[in-house]
């Protein structure tokens, strides 16, 4: 789910939706992965079938050298523990 609410504005009701039960947490702390996942995943398809040569405004870097690195060397960090 995602709010149209301001940071600046928010302060001014966000703890009374709080303490009324209109909302279970403070909005800001955390990202709707699903709902902002789908709405970003929408975009992506519709940019992309009305430009299929849309550049890509991101790339993660040194892929898939970095992934593998981290794994690893998470893997060794766990081993290390026991």
């Amino acid at each position: 789910m995602t709010f149209g609410f301001s940071r600046d504005d928010a302060g001014k009701f966000l703890k009374v939706y709080q303490e009324k039960k209109i909302l279970e947490k403070d909005p800001f702390s955390s990202v709707d992965v699903e709902g902002v996942g789908a709405i970003v995943r929408t975009a992506i398809e519709l940019g992309r079938r009305t430009r299929p040569d849309l550049p890509r405004g991101f790339r993660a870097p040194w892929v898939p050298v970095l992934p593998i690195a981290s794994i690893c060397a998470t893997l060794s960090i766990f081993a290390a523990s026991f």
